[in-house]
């Protein structure tokens, strides 16, 4: 299994919507189906690694800061619509190489 369909399962099984335990037997089934290693920082699941040395994230990736600081302005421009937490800065990831949002400053 490649890390884009293992991130694409990942997506559509956090968006049924069910119950926590569900979804948490849902993704240790996927994640052995895939033979994914989790990468844990401190006692927070933060992705898996695959077979293949592909990295897949638990936040969405962006492939580079453009994207990401794109996607940014979008959230600022509908952050009137969207009550709660929004992302305030784009960060590099360095365990998938890639970009990340986040709402702390």
């Amino acid at each position: 299994m490649t890390g884009r369909q293992f991130a694409r399962q990942r997506a559509r099984i956090l968006a049924r919507g069910r119950s926590d335990r569900t979804t948490r037997r849902a993704l240790a089934h996927l994640a052995r189906e895939a033979g994914a290693e989790p990468v844990t920082l401190g006692h927070k699941l933060v992705g898996h690694i695959l077979p293949d040395g592909f990295m897949v994230c638990h936040l969405r990736r962006y492939p580079d800061e453009g994207a990401a600081l794109g996607e940014l302005d979008g959230v600022r421009a509908f952050s009137h619509l969207q009550p709660g937490k929004l992302p305030v800065r784009a960060f590099r990831c360095s365990h998938c190489k890639g970009w990340h949002l986040t709402s702390r400053k």
